[in-house]
């Protein structure tokens, strides 16, 4: 006996997505990450002492979801400024998957777009971790 259903179709997909994204979203509204000690750690950063171009994000979504933005761009700027991207996709895909109980296709020309985020992201990895005080705003 299996617990998930035979056919896992999208809209169940994105029904348990979207019931596990409002639990961790009134996760960070009642707990701080910086305080509590049940939110995962960067492994990168234990292992490596560096920071992941992901360093900081638990902490920025923690203070999205507060309302405060100036706040979450000191934890992490290039995930609150890409935030906007990922959440219009997430929920263009939810929305179809839900509604219309079909995976939602992204366009073609979207593979450009991550080839370039990709880029900005591990720039973003390495100039953090360089040892110059015009990099620090890049640090959480």
């Amino acid at each position: 006996m299996t617990i998930l259903p035979r056919k896992f179709t999208p809209r169940k997909f994105w029904l348990l997505g979207v019931g596990a994204g409002l639990f961790s979203v009134a996760l960070l509204f009642l707990f701080d990450p910086s305080v509590h000690g049940f939110f995962p750690p960067c492994f990168f950063q234990k292992l490596t002492g560096l920071y992941c171009p992901g360093c900081g994000a638990t902490r920025a979504c923690d203070a999205l979801v507060e309302g405060k933005v100036t706040k979450a761009l000191s934890f992490n700027p290039l995930f609150v400024s890409f935030a906007p991207l990922a959440a219009f996709f997430i929920v263009r895909s939810a929305w179809v998957g839900i509604l219309e109980n079909r995976e939602y296709k992204f366009p073609s020309k979207l593979s450009a777009v991550l080839l370039v985020f990709g880029f900005l992201a591990l720039a973003f990895g390495v100039l953090r971790n360089l040892p110059f005080s015009y990099f620090e705003w890049m640090r959480p």
